[in-house]
């Protein structure tokens, strides 16, 4: 499935040298819980609003209860891109 999500790591690194607000980053991951292996949630685009900037991200709740945190997202995504 394809989500966007927030890249803290990123956004801590360029604080100071940018003022463009959050960095997102728009992956693929599996469809499926890294954790049980069943269905992840469908992703739903949520607007929030941080540090004067607007933005929108996925959010999704899976079914099984395991929570995907964007991190865990962010390194599952370039696992799946190398």
């Amino acid at each position: 499935m394809i989500v966007t999500v927030n890249d803290r790591a990123a956004d801590a690194k360029a604080w100071g040298h940018t003022s463009a607000g959050p960095i997102l980053r728009t992956v693929t991951i599996s469809d499926q819980c890294p954790t049980c292996g069943g269905p992840r949630g469908v992703p739903e685009r949520r607007p929030f609003y941080e540090d004067g900037f607007n933005y929108s991200v996925d959010c999704w709740n899976n079914p099984c209860g395991h929570i995907d945190l964007y991190p865990a997202v962010l390194a599952e995504a370039s696992v799946t891109a190398s």
